[in-house]
């Protein structure tokens, strides 16, 4: 992101320095008299002078002010990530992984009434689904990492913890090991850079 910014910052350079010289070749009403080729040059030389130092002025204030706004878009979204991760059933899938005890999900089941095997069954596909879609919310930060939406040191401040306890719980191992690679790979590859290594 703040490489296309930089991309855009040089481009106005560019056409501003484009503007002056030719307000300097258009503007100057001497510029028709051979004699006065000495004005001509120095007139041209100081109006391109002057273009350069204000479009580079220009730029530097451009490029600060994206740079504070990507820094605070960065901080909105670690907070709408942060409500996100929050909410109630993806908030119970980190007690889960964290503590391993699964009776938020059996108390869910149980309210279908179910008994025995099938009451454990259905806490399992529950606790699944949900967990499909905390992870799909750790895949998604990944493509807003790549992208520069999110704050790289912020984001390992607040969530290596729970890549970390993903890494080493079992269950979650072997979910992962057991599916195609593919569907995982961006959070392989969050798990991969900011987890330590073993």
């Amino acid at each position: 992101m703040l490489k296309k910014n930089c991309e855009k910052i040089t481009c106005v350079l560019l056409v501003t320095i484009i503007i002056f010289v030719l307000i300097a070749i258009i503007d100057n009403p001497i510029c028709n008299k051979l004699e006065n080729n000495v004005f001509i040059a120095n007139t041209f030389f100081t109006t391109f002078l002057g273009g350069i130092v204000g479009a580079l002025v220009s730029s530097f204030f451009v490029y600060k002010g994206l740079r504070e706004g990507n820094k605070a878009k960065q901080i909105e979204n670690q907070l709408k990530l942060r409500e996100m991760f929050a909410e109630e059933r993806r908030w119970e899938v980190h007690n889960t992984i964290l503590t391993e005890d699964m009776s938020y999900w059996f108390g869910l089941a149980e309210k279908t009434a179910m008994s025995g095997a099938a009451l454990e069954g259905r806490a399992e596909s529950l606790f699944i689904v949900a967990l499909w879609d905390y992870l799909g919310l750790l895949e998604n930060a990944k493509m807003m990492l790549d992208k520069g939406e999110l704050s790289p040191e912020d984001f390992k401040t607040s969530y290596k913890y729970r890549l970390e306890k993903l890494k080493n719980n079992s269950f979650i191992k072997t979910m992962l090991e057991d599916n195609d690679k593919e569907y995982w790979k961006n959070l392989q590859a969050l798990i991969d850079e900011f987890c330590d290594k073993d």
